[in-house]
């Protein structure tokens, strides 16, 4: 273990110890947080380095990242793992093929292997954890026209597969269906390899899986994958419209599962498909490594490879990914051709939108002009109506008293101006106009009278002081030249 050797502080070793010596089977998240504190440990580094440390010596069960299984701490995982192997023993879950319902649940946990009864609050969290163990899934229920909840066991599933299995024929090729096929060779087969793998691959289920292998389909396509555990080989084949999509994301998910055994040495190799040129019924036992026959060629732009046994030049492309270098040219061909399609119709919806661009300014400007014409219109009328009623004010008879500026002014009786007011929104919209800062000229003229004033202020000031008297030093006052 990476962690094994690695020097603790001695408030880790600690709360270890306190954790360890505590009868429960588990705590909540934030007893564990306090317990941390007390001994000076940050919540975040109890949260995060710490917690994650003691989760993966197995020491504590702790998933600080599921939002199921956040707020709680296992303290005894043995506990959580007899709980969940009282499911995978389960007769009654056997004998339905793996299928769990919920209504099991109170009947599987009801005590403990000390006598305890489990809390019902607890079965959730179980269920969570086989999930994440890989160990079940859930179904849909509205598949199977229940209300109930179901979940699905691949471990106990019948070692048998089933009787009506699809396999790749001569009649799916000639329908214009392509295929992909890909075999990995181990030097041991670990234990429930096809376990996690039906689990992880749920999603594409058609309800035909048994212990060492699956049926899996997408859209119309169908993947078949097996295990045969003597041979310590795995198969795996895609075949559809076009299968290379699915095969890569089932391969990946292999892959990822494989990748958790250390140790595991793993071979991929791709049957040859040299029969299909040469017309034999049988297959060709030729098989190219996929990654340094297939994958390196590719890269370096050799799209044939030789069959050493009947020496026939196979396309690359067409193991790979089940099309054949003219299928591909032919691929690319249409691609091109669409997407020169787009590109035209991308130029004609802009050469539209100038067009619409052009038209909307041209009609802005034939509104601005006509709004123009009849305010200019309008204000000549203003100004008729305003000397008209200067005149009948001035003929007016002397006793009428004019309205005092304080009182609201009448109602008009005339309809409001709506294209003055149309225009004075609009002008409100322009931007303010900048004000021209002050020209050269004029600083210099202010200057100029600033400094004129300025040099007759200071000639009054020292012509005032040289005409006032002064009293010299050696001048003495009357009183003392008399003796």
């Amino acid at each position: 273990l990476p962690f094994m050797g690695q020097p603790w502080p001695s408030s880790w070793i600690e709360v270890e110890r306190e954790l360890l010596a505590r009868p429960e089977h588990y705590i909540s998240t934030d007893t564990y947080i306090d317990l941390c504190m007390t001994k000076g440990i940050r919540a975040a580094l109890a949260h995060g380095t710490l917690g994650n440390y003691l989760h993966d010596l197995g020491k504590v069960l702790y998933f600080r990242d599921d939002p199921a299984l956040s707020d709680i701490v296992i303290l005894k995982p043995n506990w959580v793992a007899k709980a969940i192997s009282l499911v995978l023993e389960d007769k009654g879950i056997r004998d339905r093929s793996g299928i769990l319902v919920d209504t099991d649940l109170s009947r599987i946990w009801a005590v403990d292997e000390q006598g305890q009864p489990y809390d019902p609050a607890l079965h959730p969290l179980f269920l969570r954890l086989m999930e994440r163990f890989d160990l079940c899934y859930q179904i849909d229920s509205q598949l199977l026209g229940e209300y109930e909840t179901y979940y699905f066991i691949p471990q106990l599933l019948p070692s048998h597969p089933p009787s009506s299995l699809p396999s790749w024929t001569t009649k799916e090729m000639k329908a214009g269906k392509v295929h992909v096929e890909i075999i990995y060779h181990l030097d041991f087969v670990p234990t429930g390899i096809m376990n996690w793998f039906i689990v992880r691959t749920h999603q594409y289920t058609c309800s035909m899986h048994w212990r060492e292998g699956v049926v899996l389909s997408y859209q119309d396509h169908l993947a078949r994958i097996e295990m045969f555990a003597k041979r310590k080989e795995l198969h795996m084949e895609v075949w559809g419209p076009e299968p290379h999509a699915f095969f890569v994301v089932l391969k990946k998910t292999m892959d990822l599962i494989l990748s958790r055994f250390e140790g595991l040495h793993v071979r991929q190799e791709v049957p040859c498909i040299c029969h299909r040129q040469t017309g034999e019924t049988r297959p060709c036992p030729e098989v190219y490594r996929y990654e340094q026959d297939l994958i390196k060629r590719l890269n370096q732009n050799v799209e044939t490879i030789q069959c050493r046994e009947s020496f026939c030049n196979i396309a690359v492309r067409e193991l790979l990914y089940g099309h054949h270098m003219s299928t591909a040219s032919q691929a690319q061909q249409a691609i091109s051709v669409e997407i020169n399609e787009i590109i035209q119709q991308l130029d004609a919806i802009s050469e539209n939108q100038d067009k619409l661009r052009s038209e909307v300014l041209a009609e802005q400007k034939d509104i601005i002009q006509r709004l123009n014409a009849i305010t200019a219109q309008q204000s000549r009328k203003e100004s008729t109506h305003y000397q008209l009623s200067d005149v009948q004010q001035y003929d007016a008879p002397q006793y009428k008293v004019k309205s005092r500026s304080n009182e609201p002014p009448e109602p008009s009786s005339e309809p409001p101006n709506l294209l003055k007011q149309a225009w004075d929104w609009y002008k409100r919209q322009q931007p303010p106009k900048q004000k021209k800062p002050p020209s050269k000229f004029k600083l210099g003229c202010i200057a100029l009278i600033i400094g004129f004033f300025l040099c007759v202020f200071l000639s009054r000031m020292f012509s005032g002081n040289q005409s006032s008297p002064t009293t010299p030093n050696n001048t003495l006052p009357a009183n003392a030249q008399t003796r």
